[in-house]
């Protein structure tokens, strides 16, 4: 909780130093029911990635109107990942650069609430996923063009041999994207920027070769297993091929 933007600043100038420090981790602040923003290190970790929500990322009786959208444009933040959020990348070389860059954060964040008690700032240490699986994404884009058995078969050995990353709710457990009828619907993702493209935040993740997660996954009875949901370049496995999966686990 927070009492005033000095304050609510400092507190987001220190998370920014801590991720100077921490490559791949994540400043969060969140304000309850209003919206959110988070700021990413990379590798190089003075580059710093900031991204508040769009519409398409917010509850509906949270939606920003054009004024707050130009608000956050005119503060530097363009739109992103298929105008799924506004966002914007820094450089913090010096500790002017660390404050301008949290004034700026502050002002977008007054764009969702002006409340400076609903905010919560926290800092994740090593929260950013890197995962790369082109190969998997080429298979996909040919199966798409091209629906043969054999390219299907290749991709199911495909996704059972690489590292993929399984999306979890706040308990732990797959995190429920969809329905299909009563049937639960889950998010895997064959690499990490599908996954922020989803979520910039990031999610709670399990991390494992697709041997490992879709036995789990069968266990769940899904409806289906999105691949990538909401992404450009995404898929679907249905109920029989999720079950063909696990099995094909068995035998092995």
């Amino acid at each position: 909780m927070f009492h005033s933007k000095i304050e609510l600043t400092n507190q987001i100038k220190l998370g920014i130093e801590q991720l100077i420090e921490m490559p791949n981790s994540r400043v969060l602040l969140s304000s309850k029911d209003c919206g959110w923003a988070v700021v990413h290190s990379y590798e190089i970790s003075n580059r710093l990635l900031c991204e508040f929500p769009s519409n398409k990322l917010l509850e509906p009786n949270n939606t920003l109107n054009e004024e707050q959208e130009q608000a956050l444009i005119a503060l530097g933040y363009t739109s992103r990942r298929s105008k799924r959020c506004f966002g914007k990348m820094s450089s913090a070389t010096s500790s002017e650069d660390i404050q301008n860059i949290a004034k700026q954060i502050v002002e977008g964040m007054m764009v969702f609430s002006t409340e400076l008690s609903t905010w919560s700032i926290r800092v994740d240490k090593e929260h950013r996923q890197i995962l790369s699986n082109r190969a998997v994404g080429d298979q996909m884009r040919k199966l798409s063009k091209h629906r043969t058995h054999e390219a299907r078969i290749e991709l199911y050995k495909m996704l059972l041999n690489a590292e993929l990353l399984l999306a979890l709710d706040g308990n732990g457990v797959p995190l429920v994207v969809d329905t299909i009828g009563k049937f639960p619907c889950y998010g895997l993702f064959t690499e990490a920027r599908h996954l922020y493209h989803f979520d910039p935040r990031g999610l709670n993740i399990q991390r494992d070769y697709g041997s490992s997660l879709f036995p789990i996954l069968n266990a769940l009875a899904p409806g289906s297993v999105f691949l990538n949901p909401k992404c450009e370049l995404r898929g679907e496995l249905y109920r029989n091929e999720i079950e063909s999966l696990a099995q094909a686990v068995r035998r092995r």
